[in-house]
């Protein structure tokens, strides 16, 4: 199993229609479990550990709320190493963030979310490198009822081709990941 040693500090503001905070952080841990990329002949991977690793960063968000509009966003930067040798751990990203925009309209509300990722490597010899990618969604929100409400949500608007785990098999076995994509639905949540 894994251990950990973990220091965070954060500050957080908070006023009427304004959030802001800042955390910063470094986990020290030991037998880190992971994924090991499979060898020939038969290509299967496994779990396996990371004797000593280290990550550590700092993540900032807000929010704030202007009359109809909401806007809101964080931003995260991450080192991640593998102590006994120096690379960084596979699959995770130096920097990530979000943001979003709403606006309301008596009962109905729309939003665009825009996600972004920086590269990352997927292998721990970090010699396979995933692009780093943005995406846009959109949803709208329509409460017809006390309870009761109309959902749709647009994923990947701009139909982003990308890559969250690339097959260790061949550059052409990725993981698919979906394109755009849509959705409606009713929601029921009682207040």
């Amino acid at each position: 199993p894994e251990q950990s040693r973990n220091l965070e500090v954060g500050l957080s503001y908070e006023r009427v229609a304004t959030r802001a905070g800042i955390t910063v952080y470094r986990n020290k841990i030991e037998d880190l479990i992971d994924y090991v990329p499979g060898v020939a002949p038969n290509w299967i991977g496994t779990m396996g550990n990371v004797s000593r690793a280290t990550l550590q960063g700092i993540s900032l968000s807000g929010a704030h709320r202007s009359g109809d509009w909401e806007f809101s966003g964080n931003l995260d930067f991450l080192s991640a190493k593998n102590d006994d040798n120096g690379k960084t751990l596979q699959r995770r990203a130096r920097q990530t963030g979000f943001v979003e925009v709403r606006r309301h309209f008596g009962l109905a509300n729309v939003g665009v979310q825009v996600q972004g990722v920086s590269r990352r490597f997927n292998n721990p010899a970090n010699t396979q490198v995933l692009a780093g990618y943005g995406l846009v969604n959109i949803d709208l929100n329509y409460a017809f009822e006390r309870d009761w409400s109309f959902v749709a949500r647009l994923n990947n608007a701009f139909d982003r081709d990308y890559t969250l785990v690339r097959s260790t098999l061949s550059p052409y076995n990725d993981y698919g990941t979906p394109g755009r994509n849509f959705f409606v639905g009713l929601r029921y949540q009682p207040k």
